[in-house]
C-alpha cells in the first residue's frame, strides 16, 4: 500500500537524521493510525507536505527533551535556557532534516512532493485536529528523551 511505503520513508527518514546527528540509539515504538484529534508536547513543529501528497508532518517533545537535543544538533554548545531562539530554531531544523529525507526516499516511488517552511507552536496546552487519519510514530532517543511524530497524509 502506498501510504505504509510513505509511512516508513519517514520512520526510515528520522532513524537517519538522529543517527547523523547523534551516536544515541534510536528506538521506534509502535506506530499508531488514530482520528485527527492530537494532544502535543511543550513545543511542535509543522511542516507542510504539497504535491502527490498533501497533509502535514508533526513532531512535538518537551522542553527538556528540546533543549537536550538543540544542544546535540549545535555540538554541545550551550544553548541557554527555556524555548528560545537557538532551541527552537535547532528543532525546526531538525524536523526540516528528517522531512526532507523523507521526501528524497518518496521521491523515488514516483510521487512529487515538497515541503513548506516550518511552524513552531510553543505552550503548554497544544493540541490540534486534522481530517482523516493521523499516524503515530513515537520514537525515544537514548539519553535524548521522547519525541512523538505524527503523519497526517492524503495520497492523489
Amino acid at each position: 500500500m502506498k501510504e505504509e511505503s510513505i509511512i516508513e520513508h519517514f520512520v526510515n527518514a528520522i532513524k537517519t537524521i538522529f543517527a547523523s546527528v547523534s551516536s544515541c540509539p534510536v528506538s521506534c515504538l509502535n506506530i499508531v493510525k488514530s482520528a485527527g484529534d492530537t494532544r502535543v508536547h511543550d513545543l511542535l513543529v509543522v511542516i507542510g507536505l504539497v504535491g502527490d501528497i498533501s497533509g502535514n508532518f508533526y513532531m512535538s517533545m518537551e522542553t527538556g527533551t528540546c533543549q537536550t537535543i538543540a544542544k546535540e544538533l549545535m555540538g554541545g554548545m550551550d544553548v541557554g535556557e527555556g524555548l528560545n531562539e537557538i532551541v527552537t530554531s535547532a528543532i525546526s531544523e531538525l524536523g526540516n532534516m528528517i522531512s526532507g529525507n523523507a521526501c528524497i526516499g518518496i521521491s523515488g516511488m514516483n510521487l512529487n512532493v515538497d515541503i513548506t517552511p516550518p511552524t513552531v507552536v510553543i505552550g503548554d496546552q497544544i493540541s490540534y485536529s486534522t481530517q482523516g487519519h493521523v499516524y503515530s510514530i513515537p520514537i525515544e532517543v537514548e539519553t535524548l528523551g521522547a519525541v512523538h511524530f505524527n503523519l497526517a497524509i492524503k495520497t492523489a
